[in-house]
Parts: structure tokens; C-alpha cells; sequence
């Protein structure tokens, strides 16, 4: 039986191949080390909680 492609919507997060894709130099397990990295930071660190709300704020006003 042949795989049928899902189509995502533009709110579904990129997979990991899809960083790897766009980034070029990266594999997977570089890119799922990295994700994790950030995760930590922005959940765990109390001065990094506010980072992606700031970030995305920026992008919007651009």
C-alpha cells in the first residue's frame, strides 16, 4: 500500500527533517540535541522564559 502525504497546516510545528532541510549542515540527532538544548533553557531558566515571546514580538513588527 503506498503512503499517502499529510498535508500540514501552517500551525503544525517543522519536523526535525525539515530543520535539517532548511539549516543545510545539520542531521537529526544534531538538530534533536539542540531542540532540547532550547527547550531546557526556555522552561527552565527563569531569565530565558519570556526569550520566545520577545522574539516572536520582533518578527511581527518587521
Amino acid at each position: 500500500m503506498p503512503r499517502v502525504a499529510r498535508r500540514r497546516s501552517p500551525e503544525t510545528p517543522h519536523r526535525y527533517k525539515d530543520i535539517c532541510k532548511e539549516i543545510g549542515n545539520l542531521n537529526l540527532s544534531q538538530v534533536a540535541r539542540l531542540s532540547g538544548k532550547g527547550f531546557t533553557l526556555i522552561y527552565g531558566e527563569p531569565k530565558y522564559q519570556n526569550l520566545l515571546p520577545q522574539l516572536l514580538e520582533k518578527i511581527r513588527a518587521a
